[in-house]
C-alpha cells in the first residue's frame, strides 16, 4: 500500500468518525429542550431529577440539576420531576416531561404538612366566628368540625355536620375560607360536595381531599 493510498484510508476513516460522532451529537441536541425552572419564593433549592425509566423506585433516579435561583437547563427527552427544599416546605414532586418543546416549571411549593398542623390551632377560632357569624344555623342546627389549613396557610377547609335525631346521621356539609389581607373569607359556602367547576377559584387539592368521604372524583 502506497503512501496515497494509506493517506486516503486514514482521511475517510477520520470523516467517518467525524460523521458518526456528528450524529450521535445530532441526535443528541435535537432530542434536547430547555425547561425553564421558575422558582417563585426566595430560600427555595429546586432539585431536579430525571426518572429511571426501568424503576419503580425513586432511589434509581438521577439528579441533574440543583438551582438556587430562578435559571434554565437543557433536558435530554424523558420523565422528569422537581423537589423544592426549603425550612418547612412542602417538598412534593413536581412533574413534568421533556418531549418536542421546552417547557416552563413553576415551582411555588406550600409548607409542609406537619408545619400547617402546628398552625391550624391559632386559626380555628377566627375561622369558627366567621363561620357563625355568616350562617347563624350552624350554631344550633350544627356541629363545626376542626378544620386544617392548605398550602401556604391562607386556605382554610372545615365540616359541618348537621344534628340528627337519635340513630339518624346527619349530612355533612363543606365550606373553604381563604385568608386576604389578614383576614379570613368565605371561599366556598357550605355544600354536600365541592366541585372544581363550581369553585374555580379554589386548589384543586383542597376540594379533593375535603371531597375524599364523598366518593365524589373531581
Amino acid at each position: 500500500m502506497n503512501r496515497k493510498t494509506t493517506l486516503i484510508t486514514i482521511v475517510s476513516a477520520v470523516v467517518l468518525i467525524l460523521l458518526v460522532v456528528g450524529g450521535f451529537v445530532f441526535n443528541d441536541i435535537r432530542n434536547s429542550h430547555k425547561a425553564t425552572i421558575n422558582i417563585q419564593k426566595t430560600g427555595i433549592t429546586a432539585e431536579v431529577f430525571k426518572r429511571d425509566p426501568n424503576a419503580e423506585e425513586s432511589t434509581y433516579d438521577e439528579k441533574v440539576a440543583t438551582l438556587t435561583e430562578p435559571g434554565t437547563i437543557t433536558l435530554k427527552s424523558g420523565r422528569y420531576y422537581v423537589i423544592p427544599k426549603g425550612k418547612d416546605l412542602d417538598e412534593s414532586q413536581i412533574s413534568f416531561d421533556i418531549a418536542d418543546k421546552d417547557v416552563s416549571v413553576n415551582v411555588n411549593p406550600g409548607y409542609s404538612a406537619a408545619y400547617l398542623k402546628a398552625k391550624t390551632a391559632a386559626e380555628v377560632a377566627a375561622a369558627n366566628t366567621l363561620i357563625t357569624s355568616t350562617y347563624p344555623l350552624t350554631s344550633t342546627g350544627f356541629s363545626i368540625n376542626s378544620g386544617k389549613l392548605y398550602l401556604d396557610g391562607s386556605w382554610y377547609g372545615a365540616t359541618l355536620i348537621q344534628k340528627a335525631q337519635q340513630k339518624n346521621n346527619g349530612d355533612v356539609y363543606r365550606l373553604v375560607l381563604h385568608k386576604i389581607d389578614g383576614k379570613w373569607q368565605i371561599a366556598a359556602t357550605p355544600q354536600l360536595v365541592l366541585t372544581i367547576v363550581d369553585n374555580k377559584n379554589i386548589p384543586d387539592t383542597i376540594l379533593r381531599d375535603l371531597n375524599r368521604d364523598t366518593g365524589y372524583v373531581n
